[in-house]
């Protein structure tokens, strides 16, 4: 099999200075961070292995990585740079909680060109309810303060909500929030129970219905008032079904090294970084070894990786022969099917039904009315004023996925 990886995800420290209720992560009271050697044999070895191409994306993330500091990143970065070959860029991208935004990092992320994403769930009852510093108490000013500073500095953003069922039962005051503040680039994360969080205030029973409830308002109201709001599950929904041929059903999650996922302390694996941190009798602690002193292609052979990927393969097969959705997933998420399902070797999880299945039958159902709807006006000869529409599918081929 011929490699490429396109995403490094590095977790620079495990730490995580606030205590959400719904994290995965077990080590998040770690103060532990990756060494500069460590970093300098990583970027090595994967820059030696001729496994990234033109261009990658290096994710910062599994931890909060502004209790680092700026100046560990500028050395980091730095040192990156001095092992890059000139043929190959890079782009760096921070996930995080938003509330050490300061000044400082303002400027380094303007110098850097450094993407950022803020997780943030919406207003501040809901917001407030999960995502809490370790004191008990909630997060949600501090994380606005470094929003504003981001807007004043004039740095562009994304936007990761987790939504909970108190979220799935309050798509008005989400879109309200969401819309009231301008936010462009908006993507939808479901309460999952993987990792240490083995509990979910959404119970399989409901789940479906009220996702489908809450995105059924929450596209309705954005088609009807055109907000500038680019929401991941609308966009990716649509994209599958209006332009099959340019929506790429490349899952990696289950391809082996699309994604390379290394922990503080340079153990490596692929597949979904959620991975990293559990364990597992079948398949130990997910690792293929360390990159301080092994290649990224000795794990080609190291039978942790053989037994994951024979299993993460057997349940992607499964997917293909029984799943009509296939063919805009591509074998689901192999993280979810382990810990809904106890086994790689699966297929359909409440995950799935959820990030693809929802979206997918809502956009199918939402361009059937558009359709119906465009016949009525056409018998009547004129518009109804505030009409809801789906996207038109010549639209939205000219736009971004």
């Amino acid at each position: 099999m011929d490699h490429q990886i396109d995403l490094v995800v590095m977790q620079s420290t495990p730490f995580c200075n606030i205590a959400c209720k719904y994290c995965y992560l077990p080590d998040r009271s770690s103060t532990q961070k990756m060494s500069l050697t460590t970093l300098r044999n990583v970027f090595s070895r994967v820059f030696e292995s001729g496994w990234v191409r033109d261009r990658f994306t290096v994710v910062w993330h599994a931890g909060e990585p502004m209790t680092l500091g700026p100046a560990y990143y500028d050395a980091a970065f730095s040192l990156i740079e001095s092992l890059r070959p000139r043929d190959i860029a890079i782009q760096h991208s921070f996930q995080t909680n938003g509330t050490l935004i300061n000044q400082e990092w303002c400027d380094f992320i303007r110098r850097t060109g450094l993407k950022i994403g803020v997780s943030i769930d919406g207003p501040q009852p809901i917001h407030d309810k999960f995502r809490v510093l370790r004191d008990g108490k909630g997060s949600f000013q501090r994380t606005m303060q470094g929003i504003n500073l981001l807007r004043q500095n004039g740095i562009d953003f994304s936007v990761i909500a987790v939504l909970t069922k108190c979220s799935l039962l309050a798509p008005d005051q989400l879109y309200d929030f969401f819309a009231g503040h301008n936010i462009e680039r908006l993507s939808f994360n479901v309460e999952e129970i993987e990792g240490v969080n083995r509990t979910s205030s959404i119970t399989p029973d409901d789940a479906y219905d009220l996702y489908w409830n809450f995105l059924n308002y929450f596209w309705e109201r954005l088609l009807a008032e055109r907000k500038r709001i680019s929401q991941r599950e609308f966009e990716e929904a649509f994209a599958c079904i209006v332009r099959p041929d340019a929506s790429s059903m490349l899952n990696s999650q289950t391809t082996p090294f699309r994604m390379l996922n290394v922990d503080v302390r340079g153990n490596f694996s692929t597949f979904s970084p959620e991975f990293l941190g559990q364990s597992d009798p079948r398949y130990g602690n997910f690792c293929f070894g360390n990159l301080n002193n092994v290649t990224l292609e000795s794990a080609l052979s190291n039978p942790i990786y053989l037994k994951l990927n024979e299993d993460i393969q057997r349940g992607v097969d499964k997917c293909r022969a029984e799943c009509q959705y296939f063919s805009v997933c591509g074998g689901g998420a192999p993280v979810n099917k382990l810990n809904e399902n106890g086994s790689l070797a699966t297929s359909e999880t409440l995950f799935c039904r959820l990030t693809k299945m929802v979206p997918i039958d809502l956009a199918l159902a939402l361009l059937e009315n558009d359709v119906n709807l465009r016949a009525d006006d056409q018998r009547e000869n004129a518009d109804a004023p505030g009409m809801m529409r789906a996207p038109d599918p010549a639209q939205l081929a000219g736009s971004e996925a």
